[in-house]
């Protein structure tokens, strides 16, 4: 996405959210048979009504595309008045906000969708799906798609204190008035008194089962029972793993799924993929026939899978984040692409995803009154000796840091983090550079504490490795190496073709099954631990 399009989107979201923070909380909702099925007949009103507003967009969209203003307003060198002129063409065939609202009012109003969903939602459904048709027109995603039965799970009001409101404890949405179930009374329910900035009605299906939520925007700072930390943080990012580093030590983190849960979504997906060949066979128009009472568990089985699989996913990350935010909050993050990782590594970063985890980690960091910065990948720190000044380019293969100069051997991830810490901005604040001559003198009391070859922690471990870090109450500036550190060196000599993390297992472009299994068998070997 180039900086025009991330003008345009952000201009467009400026105007209908304030910058002041916010979060989220949620609550399960008892509904009883009736009120789920106004709530059924509900959502699928809210389908057609954004399947009208997608449908109205795109063809708006359309029409400014093949017009001549549009076409002469794109070949105009890039500047204000481009940006003016597209503004005023976009205005002109109705793709804002303010249009989208006049056609929802006037379209929906007088329809049987009205019957079902009050004014507010139907204008936040039509607002959705012009966000949606604005990303796809700046190149941000791709042409969004109509919603089929049971696939649009969400409806948002407006504001807090018309249509969908929250009263107490209940959730009114008249003519249903919905309790609330808070979890032990606790934190939750406080919140409740808090001010609401928005309300959204959330549907999901669990086990085979569907619940419905409630989700309050709540404004202010989620609140936060642990301390954050003070001392500056290394972060290496890789496919599964994340290389953390302080001034002082380091380790790394796997962040992926568990194999297991994997294992089964895979045997699930070929047994329905059998069901659906053999329902093939014998039809001589080649489509398929209605799914089987069994297919059709499968597939919620699957889709449960999936599921918990997110969930899961979503709370390891943030197990993650909290346990290392508190070693600190001033995080230097080596910049990658992970566009191109999912290209070549597709299956591996949708179990692990480290974009997600930075994203959330950021967040959370940033609520806590921290820094990030992102360092480009031209510093090359995975392949630059800070006391020599030597880079070289090392195979994928090659898992530690050794320089004739005397420096290593060091884990090369955490090496790559740890030397992110010692990175300084010029003047001006623009470009980033690796100091030098502060790594030199921090490394009299790092570089027999970092870890030469590392065992991969899970987030159990990790959580009590911070726990530990913090509990020594090590002093953020360059201390001097503990004792007994010095036999790191020599079992990391030992140990050096047995150093291996998943980058460097993964030298095919496409991961096909023999490649799977050769990297299960090159990550079992047993790696030292520090």
């Amino acid at each position: 996405m180039t900086s025009e399009q991330a003008f345009h989107i952000l201009r467009f979201m400026s105007n209908r959210r304030s910058s002041s923070p916010v979060y989220t909380v949620e609550f399960g909702l008892q509904v009883a048979p009736a009120e789920r099925r106004v709530l059924v007949s509900r959502f699928e009103a809210a389908r057609h009504a954004y399947n009208a507003a997608l449908s109205e967009c795109h063809k708006r969209r359309r029409l400014l595309v093949e017009s001549r203003s549009y076409t002469a307003a794109v070949a105009m060198r890039r500047g204000p008045a481009r940006t003016k002129c597209l503004r005023k063409l976009q205005r002109r065939y109705g793709l804002t906000e303010y249009e989208m609202d006049r056609w929802s009012t006037k379209k929906l109003s007088g329809t049987w969708i009205a019957n079902h969903l009050h004014a507010q939602a139907r204008r936040s459904l039509a607002t959705r799906a012009l966000t949606a048709v604005l990303k796809h027109h700046y190149g941000v995603t791709g042409r969004p798609r109509y919603k089929g039965p049971n696939q649009l799970d969400c409806i948002a009001g407006e504001d807090p204190d018309a249509g969908i409101r929250v009263r107490g404890a209940r959730l009114e949405w008249r003519p249903l008035s919905l309790r609330l179930l808070c979890r032990n009374g606790g934190a939750s329910a406080d919140q409740l008194t808090s001010e609401i900035r928005q309300i959204r009605v959330l549907r999901r299906r669990i086990r085979g089962k569907t619940r419905f939520f409630a989700q309050l925007i709540v404004a202010g700072i989620p609140p936060n029972t642990q301390l954050p930390g003070t001392q500056l943080i290394g972060i290496d990012p890789g496919l599964s793993y994340m290389a953390i580093s302080t001034t002082t030590s380091g380790t790394i983190v796997d962040i992926s799924d568990t194999r297991d849960r994997r294992v089964k979504i895979a045997g699930l997906s070929r047994a329905i993929q059998r069901k659906r060949k053999a329902a093939r066979v014998g039809m001589s128009s080649g489509l398929e026939r209605r799914p089987s009472k069994r297919q059709r568990k499968l597939q919620t089985q699957l889709a449960d899978l999936h599921r918990r699989l997110v969930s899961e996913r979503r709370s390891r990350h943030g197990r993650i984040a909290n346990a290392l935010l508190t070693l600190g909050i001033r995080l230097r993050i080596e910049r990658n692409s992970f566009r191109a990782f999912q290209r070549r590594y597709g299956r591996t970063m949708g179990a692990a995803a480290p974009s997600s985890f930075i994203r959330h980690l950021v967040r959370k960091a940033e609520n806590a009154g921290g820094q990030v910065v992102f360092l480009p990948a031209s510093l090359r720190l995975s392949q630059t000796c800070h006391s020599c000044g030597l880079v070289l380019r090392k195979d994928l293969g090659t898992r530690l840091h050794e320089c004739a100069c005397g420096i290593g051997p060091v884990q090369r991830d955490i090496y790559s983090a740890w030397l992110a810490i010692m990175t300084k901005p010029d003047p001006k604040g623009s470009t980033w550079s690796l100091d030098a001559d502060q790594a030199r003198r921090a490394w009299s009391g790092a570089g027999l504490r970092l870890p030469a070859a590392s065992r991969v922690l899970s987030v159990e471990r990790f959580v009590d490795w911070t726990r530990a870090e913090v509990a020594s109450g090590d002093d953020p500036s360059f201390a001097s190496p503990s004792p007994g550190t010095e036999r790191l060196a020599g079992a990391a000599r030992a140990m050096h073709d047995e150093a291996r993390n998943d980058v460097g297992a993964r030298p095919r472009v496409r991961e096909s099954r023999a490649g799977r299994r050769q990297m299960r068998r090159e990550t079992a070997r047993p790696l030292v631990t520090a």
